[in-house]
């Protein structure tokens, strides 16, 4: 049948079962930058990855360290090289940016970084707040203006809110 494909419910990520922390000691320091990058985006959006995904997931921040590399032995060498029938030939740089790119790309659908994969993912759970983490932070970021926001209303800012976040 053609159409939509349908979207499959997975199980809610538990603290076991999370990918965060440090990258294996193997990688670059490009792959590095992204693991650090990448992971930070994901948290921002309520988003975590699952164990099950880490291949996926080291493969993705490989590539774009390949993409990175090529990309500036490009910048410094030019995109051609002596060779070939005419005198010069593409620099074997631009076919490996090229097929690491494509790699990115495709690791990037498969682990819902792009707009059109997220879409098909499901919802996010419910993420839950504690109220003392909403108060320690408004407290350490501005708390002249908490101190005004109870003086001024005679009750706590997040009074009204429900303990349950959908982000």
């Amino acid at each position: 049948m053609k159409g939509r494909r349908k979207t499959t419910k997975t199980a809610p990520a538990t603290a076991s079962n999370i990918i965060e922390g440090d990258p294996p000691t193997w990688m670059n320091p490009y792959a590095v930058e992204t693991w650090h990058r990448t992971l930070g985006d994901i948290d921002r959006a309520g988003r975590t990855l699952d164990v099950l995904d880490l291949e996926s997931f080291i493969s993705y921040c490989t590539a774009a360290a390949t993409v990175r590399q090529a990309s500036e032995t490009i910048d410094r060498e030019g995109l051609t090289v002596s060779g070939g029938r005419d005198g010069t030939r593409k620099h074997p740089a631009c076919s490996t940016m090229n097929a690491a790119a494509s790699q990115v790309r495709q690791f990037a659908a498969e682990l819902g970084l792009t707009a059109a994969s997220r879409g098909r993912l499901p919802a996010p759970a419910p993420r839950l707040t504690t109220e003392p983490e909403w108060r320690a932070n408004w407290r350490r970021t501005n708390p002249e203006s908490f101190q005004r926001f109870i003086t001024e209303n005679g009750r706590e800012p997040w009074a009204e809110f429900q303990e349950i976040e959908y982000l």
